[in-house]
């Protein structure tokens, strides 16, 4: 699924293989942050039981 959104957007897959190898842990924990500052993420746990009444 990524090659083919790289591929649209004309980038090469191999150059951004390459660029994570070079990143440090720290680096990419930093960008990740950067990438997801502006969002909220929530979670729900669903699980099979009796409804209550």
């Amino acid at each position: 699924m990524e090659c083919a959104e790289e591929s649209l957007d004309g980038e090469n897959s191999f150059e951004n293989i390459q660029k994570l190898q070079l990143l440090s842990f720290d680096d990419f924990a930093s960008y990740c942050a950067s990438l997801m500052k502006d969002y909220q993420f929530c979670a729900v746990r669903l699980e099979k039981g009796e409804a209550e009444q």
